[in-house]
């Protein structure tokens, strides 16, 4: 791997992980929390606490897509992750539910931000610019495969989580390209995983995972070290 292709991996990652990590981090032990905070006990109020991150990245889509035609991406990917940091803050700072959706709102900072940062580093490898400016959006299934050549199973995992509107859509999509399908399950399953939370893996699913008592235990030991560190 070239020192180019070094940095834009590590950019990227960096900017995929910061983007994700308010959504992904929370989800397990939201609803517990704000059973604690005013208007916290009302099932609607967490419902959109939960759902507006999602609502506010639809409604931003076009918005900051026509922001970096006129602008570039890097300045609006840049924009982006303040807009992120600013409604991590406002939802730490919260004081009761109505605030966390505010802070929630403003995490939401758009699906095409995640899988589009084609301006922000240059690539060397003519593949994996044309997956980081999302041409493989406009593809059919035909073409797409996924090979296991590590170029194959990205794209076919993004265009998986892309062309579908849930988890076990996305995963099911990805498995069925058949070829090396576990490879880019796998794959297709962070991403999906962390854009649509724990809640929106099927309960059939949760109820035959391996180890799940074990994952759920070290859960609930996070959440434990966060009540006794308040």
């Amino acid at each position: 791997m070239s020192a180019v292709e070094k940095r834009a991996t590590v950019g990227l990652a960096g900017i995929s992980g910061l983007r994700l990590f308010g959504m992904f981090v929370i989800l397990p032990v939201l609803a517990l929390y704000v059973e604690r905070l005013p208007g916290g006990a009302s099932r609607v109020l967490l419902g959109t606490a939960l759902g507006i991150y999602g609502l506010t990245q639809a409604a931003l889509q076009v918005p900051f897509g026509w922001a970096s035609d006129r602008w570039g991406r890097k300045p609006v990917v840049h924009f982006g992750l303040a807009v992120f940091a600013a409604g991590s803050v406002v939802a730490a700072l919260a004081t009761d539910i109505a605030w966390i959706i505010v802070g929630r709102a403003l995490q939401g900072a758009g699906k095409d931000d995640v899988l589009l940062a084609d301006q922000v580093y240059g690539y060397s490898t003519p593949a994996m610019g044309a997956i980081a400016r999302g041409e493989y959006r406009s593809k059919s299934r035909d073409d797409i495969r996924g090979s296991g050549y590590v170029v194959h199973s990205l794209e076919a995992a993004l265009w998986s989580f892309d062309t579908t509107t849930s988890y076990r859509d996305a995963i099911l999509t990805a498995a069925n390209l058949g070829e090396d399908a576990d490879t880019t399950a796998a794959i297709c399953g962070q991403v999906a995983g962390a854009f649509y939370g724990v809640n929106g893996i099927p309960a059939e699913w949760l109820a035959r995972l391996t180890m799940r008592s074990e994952i759920t235990d070290l859960a609930d030991k996070l959440y434990a070290n966060v009540e006794e560190s308040q």
